[in-house]
């Protein structure tokens, strides 16, 4: 189970120095933190407005990986600046973009891969559907004990399971840690990208392809003299 946040952070602070202030006082106070504990006291502190209203991150006198990655995000610069850069090509700034057309997500038909493949590759299939289905609900499971989603697993899942095999995999989901999670996420991408692959082993996908264009007439030469021809 994760641990509860402990924390009680002052929050009602916005200078540098009284969040340094209340850290030395209060970390006497917090046994045994953890890494994220201390990690989040950190940021608590770089947070804080110094003299001129602004705080280490906003001067970036240090980078600190945000939820929305505003750390990985360069200054707009102006046009005037721009133009003053040598290597600055004004038609690029008027160009429109190309607007891309967005490929729907190809849902994998379980059914279908079964009646259609080999005989000897059932068991394959089989094999396979059952790793997806139990890695999915471990990680399903892992989310919601660390609040990543607030509801279990989707019932559709857990029915292909008895109960003992949902115990097992909330059991084992429990050990894992964030590395873990992120790694087993990786893996189940995978596994479904396996699935694509073993039935385009023997099924045909239909290909686009773009056909020439026909040949006009040839082009008929109008002479307005009379020519003779020997």
């Amino acid at each position: 189970m994760p641990t509860k946040n402990r924390l009680k952070l002052d929050w009602s602070l916005n200078t540098t120095t009284d969040r340094r202030d209340f850290v030395d006082r209060y970390i006497v106070q917090l046994p045994n933190p953890t890494d994220d504990e201390l990690e989040t006291i950190a940021n608590y502190i770089l947070f804080g407005k110094e003299a001129d209203g602004t705080s280490a991150v906003q001067k970036k006198d240090l980078q600190i990986e945000t939820r929305n990655k505003t750390w990985q995000r360069d200054d707009t610069e102006s046009l005037d600046a721009l133009m003053e850069t040598p290597t600055f090509n004004e038609a690029t700034v008027h160009r429109p973009t190309e607007q891309r057309t967005r490929t729907p997500r190809e849902v994998f038909d379980r059914q279908r891969a079964l009646v259609e493949c080999p005989a000897h590759m059932t068991s394959t299939f089989q094999d396979l559907f059952h790793r997806i289905d139990v890695l999915e609900m471990q990680i399903q499971f892992y989310e919601q004990a660390h609040g990543k989603r607030t509801e279990p697993p989707r019932a559709a899942l857990l029915n292909r399971f008895n109960e003992s095999d949902i115990a097992a995999a909330q059991e084992s989901s429990s050990k894992w840690n964030q590395y873990k999670y992120l790694k087993q996420r990786h893996l189940l991408v995978e596994l479904r990208r396996e699935q694509f692959t073993l039935r385009d082993s023997f099924k045909n996908q239909l290909i686009k392809k773009t056909l020439p264009e026909p040949e006009g007439e040839p082009e008929r030469l109008d002479i307005e003299a009379e020519v003779p021809v020997f």
